[in-house]
């Protein structure tokens, strides 16, 4: 796998501003071409790359804390599905540790 696509999570389940219904979900690509999985550092840098990606697919630019909330459910939501896609056992374990004190979006883990 040269490249790993992030989708933004349904338009309706996050009432994004500025999509409606008929607007495909946006994607950034994060290239896993030169990540050496086995290698902590590489995972590392990869993991903030994923996140970056998920954090601008995500982001509605809103002050709104409501809105705020449901930008950080859509980034926790991405980086749990992309995890487990990936099934990498150093990025699961970064993903794991990272999101152990945010409960309830990483079902399946």
């Amino acid at each position: 796998m040269s490249k790993f696509m992030l989708a933004a999570v349904a338009v309706a389940a996050f009432g994004f501003a500025g999509q409606t219904l008929a607007d495909q979900p946006e994607t950034r690509a994060v290239s896993t071409a030169s990540v050496n999985f086995t290698d902590e550092a590489a995972v590392k840098s990869f993991y903030a790359r994923l996140r970056g990606a998920a954090k601008e697919v995500c982001d509605s630019y809103s002050t709104n804390p409501v809105v705020a909330q449901k930008d950080r459910a859509c980034v926790n939501q991405i980086m749990a599905q992309a995890v487990q896609k990936m099934d990498r056992p150093l990025l699961t374990a970064m993903y794991r540790s990272n999101s152990a004190s945010n409960v309830g979006y990483a079902t399946g883990f």
